[in-house]
């Protein structure tokens, strides 16, 4: 399979196809303004072009057919991947919202864009069809990164109280080395004071979790 326009002319636009998508320069223009402007995420920009690059090397590596042995830059020139990488993958609304969920929801996108293109040939662009597949799973995606974060936070959590206790005791074992004028009293005095001071480190570290 060899594509019917050089690099170049994908590169520049001079082929035929809709306004715009076809020419990799004035994407680069429009992506500068999104990113200029804070609308898009290069997070998902970026994780889209590595993930259609890394899958369109495999495909060159495997080489099992005249699709997979199509340069893998051509899938960035070819049909609409950079116009959907900056313009549609990029939505607000329907994009990830966390940060590792968009590189996650990016890589995706380009992974499965090009598996599109080069598996089933009578399906020649995928770039839509993957970034409906992961607008699908955007939420599913946050959560599971939302939750794995909450998770981190509480063994955090429970080694600084784990590590606080140890401190106590220690300091417990300390007061028992009073000089003969200490009496009993001061010693449950003390030991009252560590038990109070760690149901405020406890509470204090509730709060902020």
């Amino acid at each position: 399979v060899h594509p019917s326009a050089s690099a170049l002319d994908m590169f520049i636009g001079t082929i035929p196809g809709s306004t715009c998508e076809t020419s990799v320069i004035a994407v680069a223009l429009g992506a500068t303004l999104l990113l200029f402007t804070g609308i898009a995420s290069w997070r998902i920009m970026l994780s889209v072009i590595l993930g259609g690059g890394l899958m369109g090397l495999l495909f060159n590596a495997i080489g099992a057919n005249e699709y997979m042995q199509v340069p893998f830059y051509y899938h960035y020139l070819m049909g609409g991947f950079m116009f959907g990488a900056v313009f549609m993958a990029t939505d607000p609304v329907t994009a990830a919202q966390t940060n590792t969920g968009k590189w996650i929801y990016g890589l995706l996108i380009g992974i499965f864009a090009v598996m599109l293109r080069v598996i089933n040939p009578a399906y020649p662009e995928g770039m839509m069809l993957s970034i409906l597949l992961m607008n699908c799973f955007a939420p599913l995606i946050d959560h599971c990164v939302v939750a794995r974060n909450i998770r981190m936070r509480q063994k955090r959590a429970k080694l600084v109280v784990f590590n606080n206790i140890v401190r106590l005791k220690i300091s417990a074992l300390r007061v028992e080395r009073w000089d003969s004028n200490t009496t009993s009293s001061n010693l449950v005095l003390t030991a009252e004071e560590g038990v109070s001071k760690l149901r405020k480190l406890r509470y204090t570290l509730f709060l902020t979790l």
